[in-house]
C-alpha cells in the first residue's frame, strides 16, 4: 500500500536481506520475511496464502485508521 506520492506506508516482503534493528549495535542485514509499517521493518513469520492476506488487510486497515483515512 503506498500514497499517492507512491511511500510505502504498509507491505509484505518475502525473504530477502532487509534491514533490521538489532540492539545497541544498530542495524544489521538478515534474510527473513517482513512486514513494513511506515518507517518500520519487522519480522514476519508466513504461514500461508490465507493468513498473509488476513495480514495484509488487517495492516491495511490499521495503517488507514492511524491516517484518517477510515475511521
Amino acid at each position: 500500500m503506498h500514497d499517492p506520492k507512491n511511500k510505502r506506508l504498509a507491505g509484505f516482503d518475502n525473504a530477502h536481506v532487509a534491514p533490521t534493528r538489532s540492539g545497541p549495535s544498530g542495524r544489521t542485514h538478515e534474510s527473513q520475511d517482513h512486514k513494513h509499517r511506515f518507517k518500520t521493518i519487522t519480522a514476519y513469520d508466513y504461514s500461508d496464502a490465507e493468513a498473509l492476506l488476513v495480514d495484509f488487510w488487517a495492516l491495511v486497515e490499521s495503517v488507514m485508521r492511524e491516517v484518517g483515512v477510515w475511521t
